[in-house]
């Protein structure tokens, strides 16, 4: 358990960073987002966050919060909650823009 303790904020703060980084990417046109590409970023970023909080602080165990544990379940909250916002975002950007050139193409 130490070397879990030791290595969870780097490589989660890592992660955390890798995520919006690539939002902010797709956000700002850098690289377009393929919505299949999109839903399965998604659904991956969700298991994860979601594994993690299940097997870090699973019911069997007795818990103490450590200094970053508070951190980590915000953090975890507010991705599940941002990825759900811009996975709708990006869905209807792509609706749109799809509309577009279905219009300029008849």
């Amino acid at each position: 358990m130490d070397f879990l303790e030791k290595t969870k904020k780097p490589i989660y703060l890592f992660l955390i960073f890798v995520i919006y980084l690539s939002y902010f990417l797709a956000f700002f046109g850098v690289y377009y987002v393929n919505p299949k590409m999109l839903e399965f970023f998604s659904f991956s970023v969700n298991v994860f966050v979601c594994m993690f909080l299940l097997i870090r602080f699973h019911p069997f165990q007795k818990h103490e919060l450590r200094p970053f544990d508070d951190k980590l379940i915000f953090a975890s909250g507010i991705i599940l909650l941002s990825n759900i916002g811009i996975n709708a975002y990006f869905q209807d950007l792509h609706d749109k823009i799809k509309q577009f050139y279905e219009i300029i193409l008849k």
